[in-house]
């Protein structure tokens, strides 16, 4: 009976934090406007996601087995079998697409590390929202799978939950272990190790006191020959007319280590924020724009953008360290079923440690500069107070360096 009550007081702990990170993080996003500029809203479009989805897990799989514990069996009497079906498909749905989509954030950070141009032309809200609708049917086909007869479901006494019964098909595990785990996590770790070299290649290739280049595109647009040609009749047709100077943009300033700063997003007010990240500077504009036909684009890495990859590397981390023991318990118990023997106090203690995966993400959004800014100012932490003095460091926020030939 103390089991079933640290069970329900440990399960109704995992429940609240989610509730309460999930709707603070949905205030955030509905009060500050820099969350939903342009720039900003594919990033913030799967970090919403991320928060439903974990509303979803705490609702629909961490509250039933509460319910389960507290009553010491299922607590329902469903001779169908339909809710405890429901349980593991929303235990299965949420765990897969919450991997899959810290895959895509790592993918976002590899794809600007190595090459930003083409993180302009392919990150935006379209291709985002078609992205989770993919996401969404892809996943929920897999896990689905139970439903349709690939794996049996049973309510365990000693998990106070449904779950696969694994040892009924081995061929499900295995599955299973590859498209939740192992592969998103090889992806992951093999995308931040490829950052971490590139980043180590760029301090190595920098010169002097200059910014870390990214990339450097040569491509510029009016280079084709139709275009030197247009270039030429305009020159004679222009002559005698009075020459304009070419102008060059503010340049950033550049720490010593290389990295671009600039003004702290905790310092600057949503208005502000609003009118730089406004559709002036969304990734497809500049191809509409008569003056940058004859614009090369210089990309610098900033501070922030590392400080977000080893923010979604940490968020991937301690997700699946939630689910390892889990997974280690469920594998131990397929495979060596009359072997080992676990009891019920370690296998709870694996079922409550995979329920606290939905209720972590938040305190990482702190790393982010932007993520940050906004959240303190959500709190009501003013600008200038001295408790946060620590935020006002030089940060890096990716920006295009543009200069007019």
């Amino acid at each position: 009976m103390s089991g079933d009550i640290i069970s329900t007081v440990v399960l109704g702990l995992a429940i609240l934090l989610v509730l309460v990170f999930n709707i603070f993080f949905l205030v955030v996003f509905i009060r500050r406007k820099r969350l939903r500029t342009p720039k900003s809203v594919p990033i913030s479009m799967l970090l919403l996601h991320l928060a439903l989805i974990d509303v979803i897990a705490a609702l629909a799989w961490t509250l039933y087995t509460l319910l389960s514990a507290q009553a010491g069996k299922w607590f329902v009497s469903d001779d169908s079998n339909a809710l405890c079906k429901q349980q593991v498909f929303v235990m299965m749905f949420c765990n897969i697409i919450t991997a899959h989509t810290l895959m895509a954030l790592m993918f976002e950070r590899f794809l600007w590390i190595f090459k930003p141009s083409k993180h302009q032309e392919i990150v935006f809200d379209l291709v985002i929202l078609l992205f989770l609708l993919a996401l969404y049917l892809f996943d929920g086909g897999i896990a689905g799978f139970t439903m349709w007869g690939f794996g049996e479901v049973a309510y365990f006494t000693e998990q106070n939950q449904c779950a696969v019964d694994y040892v009924q098909s081995v061929s499900h595990l295995n599955f299973t272990l590859a498209m939740h785990y192992w592969i998103p996590m090889g992806v992951i770790i093999g995308m931040y190790i490829a950052i971490l070299i590139r980043v180590g290649f760029l301090k190595r290739r920098r010169v002097g006191n200059g910014p870390l280049v990214l990339e450097e595109n040569m491509k510029v647009l009016g280079d084709s020959y139709a275009d030197r040609l247009k270039m030429q009749y305009l020159k004679f047709k222009d002559a005698g007319s009075r020459s304009v100077k070419p102008k060059v943009n503010e340049a950033k300033e550049v720490d010593n280590e290389g990295y671009q700063s600039d003004d702290d997003d905790f310092n600057s007010s949503d208005e502000e924020k609003s009118k730089n990240d406004g559709p002036q500077s969304t990734s497809r504009d500049y191809v509409m724009k008569k003056k940058s036909r004859q614009q090369k684009k210089i990309y610098t890495l900033s501070r922030n953008d590392l400080r977000e990859t080893h923010m979604y590397a940490l968020i991937a981390l301690i997700y699946f360290a939630c689910w390892m023991p889990y997974v280690i318990r469920s594998i131990i118990w397929t495979y060596y079923y009359f072997d080992i023997q676990i009891s019920a106090t370690v296998t709870m203690a694996t079922v409550c440690i995979s329920h606290f995966c939905s209720c972590f993400k938040l305190p990482f959004y702190f790393l982010s500069d932007k993520l940050r800014g906004a959240m303190l100012k959500t709190l009501g932490c003013k600008k200038g107070n001295s408790k946060f003095d620590a935020i006002k460091e030089e940060t890096a926020k990716s920006k295009e360096v543009t200069t007019e030939l």
